[in-house]
């Protein structure tokens, strides 16, 4: 005989009905917007999802989009309930993918496992790198880490711009950009002739033990104490700046990381300012998913949809992309506005 536990349904329901009226009403919108723009609705709505999952190769397209969602939510969640606010998950995921990129054109010809080892760890230490020093102000000093984070962002742009157009660039191409990596670094393809490769797989699997660590473990319960309050936990016995200190080289390298999910797994060489957005865009699907892992596993796979579908609206319909990222800063806002509308009803 199976108990239903009414106060759990009562929370999930809380939780899930901002997301279900925010999209309604975005979806809403949206159609008025077609209309004005002279476009069928209904039209558009196929052309959405069939540009997501109208088949195997989109599929794994959206499927692709969301791991690399999924890497840069996880990277700045973990920051944030652990007391670091980092900005500048943009800059580490390029610092990782240039340490990836390294990595590829110099290992040579060794085992596929102990190279994505090697080259994973590379792009890890390019994203610890990247967010030392404003964690070593932060705690040294006291210096808001905002600013410092978000000020990287912009030097590491800047670098990559230099490198892919001079040291890096590839002279046969006319555009800059930098020489593919040996085919051997590539990540391997699960499903062939789509973008659906191992770094999928990897990210889910990283959310599922950023999960466990958050609340499983006791690092995971400290990492949630000082979020909420760091006075209380520090007269508690717990160490804020360690705690800090780990959370914050773990955001790095997990922002790291998803720039060789990037380099090895989609693009498989550098091109200026990309990925252009993917460190931004996972703060939104953070706060989307309520700064919770599973929560920005299921808003990363949401936003993928859009992201990819708003290709089918380009293909099929001729309709600019614009539009469908109107629709995923509709859906955005409004989904978060409706939370903290309801939160505050509740309360």
């Amino acid at each position: 005989m199976f108990f239903i536990n009414k106060d759990k349904v009562l929370t999930l329901f809380n939780k899930s009905l901002p997301y279900v009226i925010g999209s309604s009403l975005s979806l809403l919108l949206f159609f008025i917007i077609l209309s004005i723009a002279g476009y069928n609705p209904v039209d558009g709505i196929y052309a959405l999802v069939y540009g997501a999952m109208g088949n195997v190769f989109n599929f794994a397209g959206t499927l692709s989009y969301t791991a690399m969602l999924l890497l840069s939510s996880l990277a700045f969640l973990i920051g944030l309930r652990g007391g670091f606010i980092n900005i500048g998950i943009e800059g580490q995921l390029y610092m990782g993918a240039i340490m990836a990129y390294l990595a590829s054109m110099s290992i040579g010809s060794l085992p596929p496992i102990l190279s994505l080892l090697i080259i994973s760890l590379a792009a890890i230490f390019g994203g610890i790198m990247w967010i030392a020093l404003p964690l070593l102000i932060k705690v040294k000093m006291g210096v808001n880490e905002i600013f410092l984070t978000m000020i990287m962002n912009f030097i590491a742009t800047l670098m990559l711009s230099w490198l892919v157009t001079g040291p890096f660039r590839d002279p046969h191409v006319a555009h800059p950009q930098s020489r593919i990596i040996p085919p051997t670094t590539w990540l391997p393809a699960l499903i062939p002739g789509t973008r659906l490769h191992l770094g999928v797989l990897l990210a889910f699997m990283l959310c599922i033990a950023v999960y466990l660590l958050m609340y499983k473990t006791v690092i995971g319960f400290y990492i949630r104490a000082v979020g909420l309050n760091p006075r209380a936990t520090e007269a508690a016995g717990i160490s804020v700046r360690k705690t800090v200190i780990t959370v914050g080289l773990l955001s790095g390298g997990l922002a790291g990381f998803c720039g060789m999910i990037e380099v090895n797994g989609n693009s498989h060489l550098l091109l200026p300012g990309f990925p252009l957005g993917w460190g931004y865009i996972g703060i939104a699907i953070a706060a989307l998913g309520n700064f919770h892992p599973i929560g920005a596993l299921i808003a990363s796979f949401f936003y993928a949809i859009l992201m990819a579908g708003g290709r089918g609206l380009e293909i099929l319909l001729d309709l600019p992309i614009e539009i469908a990222i109107i629709l995923q800063v509709m859906i955005v806002l409004t989904t978060l506005s409706i939370r903290v509308w309801l939160l505050e009803r509740m309360r």
